[in-house]
């Protein structure tokens, strides 16, 4: 089933999060749907709308997260292109509704179904849904070029995220009143690759890269569908001819039907151009020089 052309998500998303919230560990198990029409969803879906339980639109909803509004996306590529200001609030709510496709797909699977649940599964799945919504939440102003001003690298976003989410009283709190094991299950995530999610959510094909290249092309003026595709997660295990699938086997990878190969290959090559004309342009590397001598000097 392809979610662009549902002509309303809303009746799937409602099936898919009471089967969710049916978790003894959940405590707020009530339902009630959020909605906002997303401007990089309106090309192609029927249903342009990201749909957000509430318990999810509560962490949205934290003076954490709302800080996102006033970080620009695309920050010094501007200066070129002066239609790009979107913020990383924007990005983090489409990666939320990236990830949730990727589960509505696997929710028609009965047998994706069965595992979750004679796994005792959904709270990892609640877990990371929140924790992909808030994987830009330690972005700071200018953000890489900033970070890698100050600090010299690339991740430093990533290590403030986690403290921010792990330890902020607010989001504590709205974790706490959905369920007391949630914040013990997305602290699990950051260490475990728990049903793949840490290739799929940041690997080189993910939910948030899927994201912000189609909404950055959009602002860009030379708009990509990229569309949300069926995969499958398997266990495998190593012999000497390679990689088989294997019931004991204890790596996970994500398998793409072989139909599906050009759609794979045109997000690469947008991946690939994109980078090399708009985020490591020459002019763009001259404005975060720039900011490097800035802080050089002012450090």
């Amino acid at each position: 089933m392809f979610l662009q052309d549902v002509d309303n998500k809303e009746f799937l998303i409602k099936q898919f999060y009471i089967w969710l919230f049916d978790d003894n560990r959940i405590t707020n198990k009530e339902l009630e749907l959020k909605s906002e029409v997303d401007l990089s969803l309106a090309h192609s879906y029927l249903d342009p709308n990201i749909y957000f339980p509430k318990q999810i639109a509560n962490f949205f909803d934290t003076k954490a997260m709302r800080r996102l509004n006033r970080i620009s996306q695309l920050d010094l590529v501007i200066n070129n292109y002066p239609n790009v200001y979107h913020n990383r609030l924007e990005h983090s709510k489409g990666t939320y509704n990236r990830k949730l496709e990727n589960f509505l797909i696997n929710f028609q699977n009965s047998e994706w179904k069965k595992y979750i649940e004679d796994n005792n599964l959904k709270i990892y799945l609640l877990a990371d849904l929140i924790k992909v919504s808030g994987h830009d939440i330690g972005h700071l102003p200018l953000s890489h070029a900033l970070e890698e001003a100050i600090c010299n690298r690339h991740d430093l976003h990533e290590i403030i995220g986690q403290k921010i989410i792990l330890e902020d009283q607010e989001i504590n709190q709205v974790l706490n009143s959905i369920s007391p094991f949630l914040k013990d299950a997305i602290k699990d995530l950051y260490s475990n690759n728990i049903l793949n999610f840490s290739e799929h959510d940041e690997g080189n094909y993910d939910v948030d890269r899927l994201d912000y290249l189609s909404r950055d092309s959009l602002h860009l003026g030379t708009f990509e569908d990229l569309t949300t595709i069926p995969y499958k997660t398997v266990r495998v295990s190593k012999n000497d001819s390679g990689f088989i699938e294997s019931k004991d086997g204890e790596l996970y990878i994500d398998v793409y039907d072989y139909n599906y190969l050009n759609t794979i290959e045109n997000f690469l090559n947008l991946r690939y151009s994109t980078y090399k004309n708009v985020y490591f342009s020459e002019s763009t590397k001259i404005s975060e020089m720039a900011i490097n001598c800035f802080f050089d000097a002012f450090l």
